[in-house]
């Protein structure tokens, strides 16, 4: 039940990720959709994999995101 629900969650805020027009509001649900596949870990029994996949999909990789969209910004002034 809870599982269904996750990944539902993961395929909805996938598609917003991708169909929202604002790039920092699209990294922050790209972090979401991150963050709820690390619970998926979580309920599948590999805590491991949980705990990789939201330090480096819903941190490292979010914190890349927004350095490159800081520095893309800064160029364009």
């Amino acid at each position: 039940m809870m599982l269904d629900f996750m990944l539902a969650l993961i395929i909805i805020t996938s598609i917003i990720a991708v169909v929202v027009k604002d790039l920092k509001l699209s990294i922050l649900f790209l972090s979401a959709v991150s963050l709820a596949a690390s619970f998926v870990f979580f309920l599948l029994k590999a805590p491991d994999v949980a705990i990789a996949e939201a330090a480096i999909g819903a941190g490292l990789t979010v914190a890349v995101f927004f350095i490159a969209l800081k520095k893309r910004n800064s160029d364009d002034a």
